[in-house]
């Protein structure tokens, strides 16, 4: 009786067989490529979403740079005003005056110091004015975007970021800066009227420290608009 020649296994035992050319694992990766180049001549929505977030790093910077120059002014104002209680309570024998007689120097002095701090909030207002019209331009281009694609999904602009990741980083930097600026209106209108040393160092440390604007998180943000559209 003839026997079959039992047949190799193609698989050694305990064995993994390499996948074949045309497997799955040899698949090509794809790769999403953004609908326009990030430098050149752009024309439409590119252009305007570049601009947008160019004009975002310009009106952070502006808004650092009074920071600054608000900074010292609170500073000059706290420390006239700490000056003036600490005579009056000399004056007084230990006593302390809310709010104590100011002479006419002095007096000149620091209205000089608020003028130039109120004209510093009244440039940050404009500052934030500018931010939200920079948020509703990209809401605006989402918008577009929308009506364009009629339920598509939306190829990235650029790099990786759609349009309405655009919007998105924009807004949540706009509420920090929304946030901030009734602290910033607070401190201008009480840092002269400080009845004490712990109130006036308040306000000075919270005009420089900015609660309400993660530095951290909006610098991450806005390097990653500017990365994006081929700014950095």
């Amino acid at each position: 009786m003839n026997r079959k020649t039992p047949q190799k296994s193609k698989r050694r035992s305990g064995g993994i067989m390499s996948p074949l050319p045309d497997s799955p694992q040899f698949s090509p990766v794809t790769v999403t490529v953004g609908r326009s180049p990030t430098q050149g001549n752009l024309t439409g929505t590119p252009r305007k979403v570049k601009d947008c977030c160019a004009d975002w790093h310009s009106s952070i910077n502006k808004w650092k740079m009074l920071n600054t120059r608000g900074f010292q002014s609170v500073q000059n104002i706290g420390n006239s005003r700490l000056q003036t209680i600490l005579k009056s309570e000399a004056e007084d024998g230990g006593s302390k005056n809310i709010y104590p007689a100011v002479d006419s120097d002095t007096s000149d002095q620091l209205e000089c110091w608020c003028k130039q701090l109120q004209e510093i909030y009244t440039s940050l207002e404009r500052i934030v004015e500018k931010m939200q019209k920079l948020t509703e331009a990209f809401r605006g281009v989402v918008e577009l975007e929308r009506h364009r694609n009629e339920g598509l999904e939306e190829e990235p602009l650029f790099i990786s970021w759609t349009t309405d990741i655009f919007y998105k980083t924009s807004d949540q930097l706009l509420q920090m800066y929304k946030e901030e600026l009734p602290v910033k209106e607070l401190i201008v209108q009480n840092i002269a009227h400080g009845s004490s040393r712990d109130m006036i160092m308040f306000y000075t440390a919270t005009w420089k420290h900015e609660p309400y604007i993660d530095w951290p998180t909006a610098t991450l943000m806005l390097e990653s608009m500017l990365t994006e559209t081929g700014h950095r």
